[in-house]
C-alpha cells in the first residue's frame, strides 16, 4: 500500500517514488526546462504508467499555468484590506 504525501508544490505523490516528491515550486518548474526534462526522464526510468502520467500531468499543468499568466498573480504577501479596496474601485460597491 502506497502512502500519499503532499509536497510543497501541493501535488500528491507516493512515498515510494521519492524523485517525484520534489521541493521545486510550480512557478520554478514552469521556468526550468532542465527540471521538467529530469522529472519526465526519472518517471520514464521507473517504467510505471502512473508515475509517468503524474510527471507528464504536472509538467503540462505548470507550463499551461505559466502560459496563462497565473504565476504573475501569485504572491505570499497578500494585503486583504488593500485587495478589498482595489476590488471596490474596479467593480464598484456591492449593491444589495
Amino acid at each position: 500500500m502506497a502512502i500519499l504525501t503532499r509536497s510543497p508544490s501541493k501535488h500528491y505523490h507516493s512515498r515510494k517514488e521519492a524523485f517525484v516528491r520534489t521541493t521545486i515550486e510550480d512557478k520554478d518548474l514552469a521556468k526550468s526546462l532542465a527540471a521538467q526534462l529530469k522529472m519526465i526522464s526519472d518517471a520514464y526510468s521507473t517504467g510505471k504508467k502512473d508515475v509517468i502520467d503524474n510527471a507528464l500531468n504536472r509538467v503540462t499543468s505548470v507550463r499551461e499555468m505559466d502560459g496563462n499568466g497565473l504565476f504573475d498573480w501569485v504572491t505570499d504577501d497578500v494585503d486583504l484590506d488593500g485587495l478589498e479596496d482595489r476590488i471596490k474601485k474596479v467593480f464598484g460597491k456591492h449593491q444589495d
